[in-house]
């Protein structure tokens, strides 16, 4: 009679419990590193939406051949813009509106606190002047994160919009 070798099928626990070891270790080393890049999306994303909406409102000022407002705001809960003609229009940082009788509402857009992302500029408001396409004042909006990364936009008369980064803390873009 010939004896059968026993075949292992399958993974001892200890093999599971040394696989299991190092793979909570290599997820726990690239746990930071992924929230900073998640982080830096969401500036990126939020930097994007700026940009594209002082352009929209420009084309609005001259669509509806009226002069068109930005208004900011920022408080406790967060930081938002409204874009609106004629009237007057605050925004909260949800990102809803509420405009006064006599003002058409285009657009609001706001970052509460707990995205992690602020706005603020250096000017209350931006006209536009449906005629010459112009700005005024110019401004400088920042775009902040929690993480430290920023953003910088600064709108000149023309409304062009020069973007940077402070300290080069997000990638891709020039020193501010």
């Amino acid at each position: 009679m010939k004896s059968k070798a026993f075949r292992q099928q399958g993974l001892t626990l200890i093999e599971l419990l040394m696989v299991l070891a190092v793979l909570s270790i290599t997820l726990g080393l690239s746990g930071p590193d992924f929230k900073a890049m998640l982080q830096k999306r969401r500036l990126e994303a939020a930097s994007s939406d700026v940009v594209a909406d002082l352009q929209y409102a420009r084309s609005e000022a001259v669509a509806r051949n009226r002069t068109v407002r930005i208004d900011f705001e920022q408080n406790s809960a967060g930081s938002c813009y409204v874009i609106h003609a004629g009237g007057t229009c605050h925004c909260a940082a949800d990102g809803t509106a509420s405009c006064s009788t006599d003002a058409a509402l285009v657009k609001s857009f706001g970052l509460s606190t707990s995205s992690g992302l602020a706005l603020n500029s250096n000017a209350a408001s931006i006209t536009l002047d449906p005629v010459l396409g112009t700005f005024s004042p110019t401004a400088t909006l920042n775009l902040t994160s929690t993480g430290g990364m920023g953003i910088r936009h600064v709108v000149n008369l023309l409304g062009r919009v020069r973007s940077c980064s402070p300290g080069r803390t997000v990638t891709g873009y020039t020193v501010c």
